[in-house]
């Protein structure tokens, strides 16, 4: 099985978690056949249009700081561009969202080369919030992300959410995102321990 974390290009801190989890679990997980890779979110549809219609099972996992004091972050763009590909509401795009949240000059185009989630046999989405930021807004496009996300469950998405309006700021933001991985590592350990191939 092969895992895959993408890390957003936002804030230096979903990089760092990203390589962290990533060793964590190579070392967790170092006598299955759970192969880990980390990557950059920028490589998505490059690394996409080379993967094979019949590759073994996958998995992937995202870290992502979604929101500034603008509004969307450009990784948030980037990945609801995604969900969108993948299914999801037609009348809630990125920039509705964005116009919504602030300022949204960047990384808003809704053209998009490379293959979306509904490419892939299963995603384990997470979604970060802006506590690195504000802490006082609910992950990726407060009201959008829910519809989404129900847009594009029947392509085996599962959505973990990091943090929740109750949980203002970085103080609080440790105890979530531990718990968020604990999810993470549960969620692999069942799907290691039946060894078959998650069902398209």
């Amino acid at each position: 099985m092969d895992l895959t974390i993408w890390y957003g290009s936002y804030h230096g801190r979903t990089k760092l978690e990203a390589e962290q989890f990533g060793e964590a679990l190579s070392k967790k997980y170092a006598t299955s056949d759970l192969s880990v890779t980390v990557k950059s979110l920028t490589s998505w549809d490059q690394d996409m249009s080379l993967r094979t219609p019949d590759a073994k099972d996958e998995l992937h996992l995202f870290f992502l700081a979604t929101h500034a004091a603008g509004g969307p972050t450009p990784d948030a763009q980037s990945f609801a561009l995604q969900l969108e590909k993948a299914g999801g509401d037609g009348d809630q795009t990125p920039e509705t969202a964005g116009r919504k949240g602030g300022d949204n000059s960047s990384g808003s185009s809704t053209e998009s080369s490379g293959s979306g989630l509904r490419e892939i046999p299963h995603a384990v989405v997470g979604f970060g919030c802006d506590g690195w930021f504000y802490g006082d807004r609910f992950c990726l496009f407060p009201r959008q992300a829910d519809r989404w996300l129900s847009a594009v469950s029947t392509r085996k998405v599962l959505p973990l959410q990091m943090c929740n309006e109750t949980v203002p700021g970085f103080a609080n933001f440790g105890p979530q995102l531990d718990e968020w991985k604990a999810r993470v590592c549960s969620f692999l350990d069942s799907r290691l321990s039946r060894g078959a191939r998650i069902p398209a």
